[in-house]
């Protein structure tokens, strides 16, 4: 009963931030200085949320620093993908594409690394979310509506499916791990590490391009800085709910369930911003929460 309410907490988490980041990806161009700048406000913000959430009582050795590193590369690939591929797809596609990596990723890996049981409808939730992702692709490469080529786009989606099984498998990992620290411990060096990395690029760029100081200060508005507050306070909860739940159960059974009902929560979200939804969209939509319900029935 407890892993379902924190499933159905994460699914409402990421709810809110798939609209955030949709808000946000609307007011920003893609430039590397940009992206710099909303992972170093998105990591420095999370560093002070986990710090309080310690009780500044941090913890640290080899085993942690490791996976922090690992999963500070991730989470850096996958907020500017993130904002990327919302300007690309709708906000369901985009939803799809990285439920599918969610998905089948974790699953090969949760199969092959730790011998989760393969079953009949496991092939056929995967089968049908590998359709699901790829519907709504196959038809759009030459929509004259999209701000982007067909093969940037191709680009994109490949990488947020991917993305979406590798944090997955870096947070089984860890809470499987009997040599780490705390799960706060964990994601605040994760976040440490970004904020070093996005301020060398920071700091790189200006001085190539002979950026004032006060001009990067000003990268972002006070409006777009509190999105990006708002949306870190999410994605951090999540990722703590996230290390929670799958240390009782197991990742193939936690990433289709919670992938089937953010689903549905992106198909309205698409509505509401009045993005234009075809019959392959809707179709996608309806195989990947069969997907769902067939592995939970």
């Amino acid at each position: 009963m407890n892993a379902v309410i924190l499933m159905v907490s994460i699914c409402m988490l990421s709810a809110g931030n798939s609209f955030l980041q949709k808000k946000f990806q609307l007011n920003t161009s893609e430039t590397l200085m940009n992206f710099a700048f909303y992972n170093f406000a998105n990591a420095f913000l999370a560093c002070g949320y986990f710090f309080v959430a310690s009780r500044f009582n941090i913890n640290i050795n080899i085993p942690t620093l490791i996976f922090s590193a690992m999963f500070a590369v991730v989470v850096c690939l996958s907020l500017v993908v993130g904002v990327c591929i919302l300007s690309r797809v709708q906000i369901a596609t985009s939803s799809i594409i990285s439920s599918s990596g969610n998905i089948i990723v974790s699953s090969v890996f949760g199969i092959i690394y730790f011998g989760e049981h393969l079953t009949v409808k496991l092939v056929c939730a995967i089968i049908m979310m590998l359709f699901a992702a790829i519907i709504p692709l196959k038809f759009s490469n030459s929509d004259p509506q999209k701000r982007s080529s067909a093969k940037s786009k191709l680009i994109i989606c490949i990488l947020s499916f991917f993305l979406a099984g590798a944090a997955n498998i870096v947070s089984k990992l860890y809470a499987e791990n009997p040599y780490v620290t705390d799960t706060v411990s964990f994601f605040f060096w994760t976040n440490v590490i970004l904020v070093a990395a996005s301020f060398s690029v920071i700091v790189f760029v200006a001085l190539k391009n002979h950026i004032a100081p006060k001009t990067v200060i000003k990268t972002f508005t006070p409006k777009q800085l509190g999105n990006v507050a708002m949306r870190t306070a999410m994605s951090n909860i999540s990722s703590v709910l996230t290390v929670s739940v799958l240390s009782m159960m197991n990742v193939s059974l936690y990433t289709v369930l919670t992938s089937a009902l953010g689903i549905i929560v992106s198909a309205l979200m698409s509505l509401f911003f009045k993005e234009q939804m075809k019959l392959r969209n809707w179709i996608s939509v309806a195989l990947a929460i069969t997907a769902g319900v067939i592995i939970n029935v």
